[in-house]
């Protein structure tokens, strides 16, 4: 299901490129550092051969580094495009774990994951100060647990990552090499696995940026 969302979202943006054409112009700087907050929400996550059947988990927070370069092409769809090296930090407090069925006990700790990824963005031109965005992203991350919560020790894996983004960003006409965004992210990974257990990691994100071109 999670793999599913993340080819739809790759299909959305194929569509958009080929669909969209604008008038090429010179975008510079091309460079830009990007810096983002996260308000992020987690479902229950299964766990398979641990000592739960699930994490409940309270809302946490992310915060997360990037460094783009925008393309200047006579050819509008790779003008339109941003390609991005990225690092984000996120954590959810555990609240309880679940047990088959049984009443849930209460957790201790942080669910954290640090993730690694190369993003690509279409920008669609629109003209104005607005610019709304889609973008997918392809890593790893890797992903901690606190000590015995579901397996025997203290525990980190890293496992293959993937996200999807939508947003909008605004740019200034005060400051023109500097935009603001708001925007969507869902941000998972392949299952990571402890000792003695596995569990789920995917997360649903909204956050505010900001990039600037250098």
């Amino acid at each position: 299901m999670k793999k599913s969302f993340f080819v739809v979202g790759l299909g959305v943006l194929t569509a958009i490129s080929i669909a969209t054409s604008v008038k090429a112009d010179e975008r510079w700087p091309r460079w830009y550092i990007g810096l983002t907050g996260d308000y992020t929400y987690m479902s229950d996550q299964d766990v398979s051969g641990g000592s739960a059947s699930n994490l409940q988990l309270n809302d946490g927070w992310g915060i997360g580094g990037s460094i783009g370069y925008l393309p200047s092409s006579s050819i509008p769809i790779i003008n339109s495009l941003r390609f991005e090296a990225e690092v984000t930090y996120h954590e959810n407090q555990i609240s309880k774990l679940g047990h088959n069925g049984a009443a849930a006990t209460s957790g201790t700790g942080n669910y954290e994951a640090t993730a690694y990824m190369a993003n690509m963005f279409y920008d669609l031109q629109t003209g104005t100060q607005w610019t709304p965005y889609i973008g997918g992203g392809l890593g790893f991350a890797t992903v901690h647990l606190p000590t015995g919560l579901v397996g025997n020790t203290n525990d980190s894996d890293n496992e293959f990552a993937y996200q999807g983004m939508i947003g909008v960003g605004y740019t200034p006409d005060t400051i023109p090499d500097t935009q603001w965004t708001l925007g969507y992210r869902y941000l998972a990974t392949d299952d990571p696995k402890y000792s003695g257990a596995s569990t789920e990691y995917s997360t649903h994100n909204i956050e505010i940026g900001a990039k600037f071109r250098f």
